[in-house]
């Protein structure tokens, strides 16, 4: 009988220690190593239709946009092509180096990839966007599965460090994409039919600089042609 009562006292040790050690794990997880620090440094503004207006012989790789006319080209590489005008305003565009998948990687290097995107449908850095805009306030505690506090730490992170600080408009119509404005200057990301993401931003002389605004941007980006 002393023998079982051991054993009985041995087991709840033991439970009780399995327990605690899963407490502090779990509080490690949720609070210290996938803890979101901030809110989220994008503001979801609004949709924008985008119809295609007008074209130009403004070229930057595998696509053409309209800029100013009096632009000058001010660098030529693999990656970006710019022009800017005597004001050091700046139009630079080009391909988006990498892939969704390597994004997902450099904030978790160890997460199944194909995992994560299936289980939220993803499919591009877009789909996280609209994930974010309804789950921004999102709540995680110590009854929350590791693996949702661990993908939510990586939504959080693609947008919070692969995009610029500003107010989000998505793009819809003629291409998918979104449009980024930080202060009076603009960040654009489309997508063309295969897949691949490009990006242009437009940069005025400074913040009293209204040279590139809402009405005059659109018009640009209106002016878009993907090499077939």
């Amino acid at each position: 009988m002393k023998s079982d009562a051991k054993n009985i006292k041995l087991i709840i040790w033991l439970l009780i220690f399995v327990f605690v050690a899963y407490l502090i794990c779990k509080v490690f997880i949720v609070y210290f190593e996938y803890r979101i620090t901030t809110d989220p440094v994008i503001a979801f503004r609004d949709t924008i239709t985008l119809k295609i207006n007008k074209t130009c012989d403004y070229t930057f790789g595998n696509f053409s946009v309209c800029v100013p006319e009096d632009f000058s080209l001010l660098n030529v590489d693999e990656d970006v092509i710019g022009y800017t005008d005597s004001q050091n305003r700046f139009v630079l565009a080009g391909e988006v180096q990498g892939n969704f998948d390597d994004d997902i990687l450099s904030i978790d290097d160890k997460v199944d990839v194909l995992e994560f995107k299936k289980k939220y449908q993803f499919t591009s850095t877009l789909d996280v966007l609209h994930y974010l805009e309804e789950h921004q306030d999102e709540d995680f505690n110590l009854f929350s599965k590791t693996s949702d506090v661990r993908y939510y730490y990586i939504i959080w992170n693609l947008v919070n460090d692969l995009l610029p600080e500003g107010e989000l408009y998505y793009i819809e119509g003629d291409y998918q994409g979104y449009l980024i404005k930080q202060k009076n200057n603009y960040y654009f990301y489309f997508y063309d039919d295969n897949g691949n993401k490009y990006h242009i931003s437009f940069g005025n002389s400074g913040l009293d600089d209204d040279y590139f605004d809402d009405d005059n941007i659109f018009s640009f980006l209106g002016s878009i042609r993907v090499e077939d």
